[in-house]
This record gives structure tokens, C-alpha cells and sequence, in this order.
């Protein structure tokens, strides 16, 4: 019942305001990471966070309040425990998006969910020059290389990204306008 109430506000929230593009989609250069969450369920993986950045316009200060919703194959991903959004200026974490009084230049989202095996993260380590797979302990985070490298490096990796039906969806208010920008994620 909850997810009815919770797809319910989704679609009136979404229905709301003018439907114009007002973040752009960029090839981020932030960094591709992995990190080793070992456990009885996924051993033999690992999470590989790609930053999906957004650059906010040059008028950004007149933002009054901005409230955003991640889907992932059509469904509503949950701030936290399936995404992070980050500052693009800091590379800090916002808790509260909603809540910032000035907004940076971008953003990002780092995914949480998003697993490969342990022979292509060796792949992909290799690549650049990185540890071994074997050599990461629980919990720890490697930087790989920028997302726009990796995309040049992993093309066959995007194209499966680009298969799923991935979405963003922002609500700016802008004095007493109200902006609806709904991106397909071109990853």
C-alpha cells in the first residue's frame, strides 16, 4: 500500500509545474570507484559507483528549492540507500538537496547498485594500472579513472547502461516559478 501512495504522489508531483530542460547531462570527469562489499550474498562481486553529473545553470542562485527523484528501470530509487547526490564543486555528499540555500555549479549521483563480477572489475583494474582485485579489503573504495576515460575504455559496459530505462527528475523553484525537467539518463 505504501508504494501505491508513494508512486500516487511521484505521478502528481510530476504533473505539476512547466516541463523544461534546465540541467544538462554532462560527460563527467569525476571518478568511476569500486568498492569491495564482500558477503555471503555477493562474494564473488563488486559495486562500481559512476557519477552521473548534471551541470545546474548560470542563474543557479536564484534557486529557491530543488527536489529530485532517481528511477532506475522504472523504479523510484531511494536517496541513500540506493544513490547519493554530490556536489560537483566539493565532491561532498547532500543529505538534503531540498534544503541547500546556495546551489553548486553540478551535481552528481553515485549509485549504489550497481554490481559487476570480480573478473571484470580485474578487467577494468588492469586496464589502468590498478591492485588487483584480491588486494582490495572489505570496504574499500578505489578510484578508477574519469568517467569520460572509462566510457572510452568500456564502451560495451555504457551500451548495457543505456539499455535500462533510467530517468531523473527535478522540480526547481525559481522565485515563483516552477520548473519540471525530466532528463533520460544517456549515461
Amino acid at each position: 500500500m505504501e508504494k501505491i501512495i508513494t508512486i500516487g504522489v511521484f505521478l502528481i508531483l510530476l504533473s505539476c509545474g512547466s516541463n523544461t530542460e534546465y540541467l544538462k547531462e554532462v560527460n563527467s570527469e569525476k571518478m568511476v570507484k569500486m568498492i569491495n562489499e564482500s558477503s555471503a550474498n555477493n562474494s564473488d562481486s563488486l559495486n562500481i559507483l559512476i557519477p552521473l553529473e548534471f551541470q545546474l545553470p548560470s542563474d543557479r542562485a536564484k534557486i529557491k528549492r530543488m527536489q529530485l527523484y532517481y528511477m532506475v528501470d522504472g523504479k523510484i530509487q531511494n536517496q541513500i540507500d540506493d544513490y547519493v547526490v554530490m556536489n560537483g564543486e566539493t565532491d561532498r555528499k547532500i543529505y538534503g538537496i531540498e534544503e541547500l540555500k546556495i546551489y553548486p555549479k553540478s551535481i552528481y549521483f553515485l549509485q549504489r547498485n550497481f554490481f559487476i563480477s570480480k573478473e571484470y572489475g580485474n578487467r577494468i583494474l588492469k586496464k589502468y594500472n590498478k591492485k588487483n582485485v584480491a588486494d582490495i579489503q572489505s570496504g574499500d573504495t578505489i578510484n578508477v579513472t574519469s568517467y569520460q576515460q572509462f566510457r572510452k575504455d568500456f564502451p560495451e559496459f555504457v551500451q548495457v547502461l543505456r539499455k535500462k530505462t533510467d530517468s531523473a527528475f527535478f522540480r526547481i523553484n525559481i522565485d515563483k516559478e516552477l520548473i519540471r525537467d525530466e532528463k533520460k539518463i544517456k549515461w
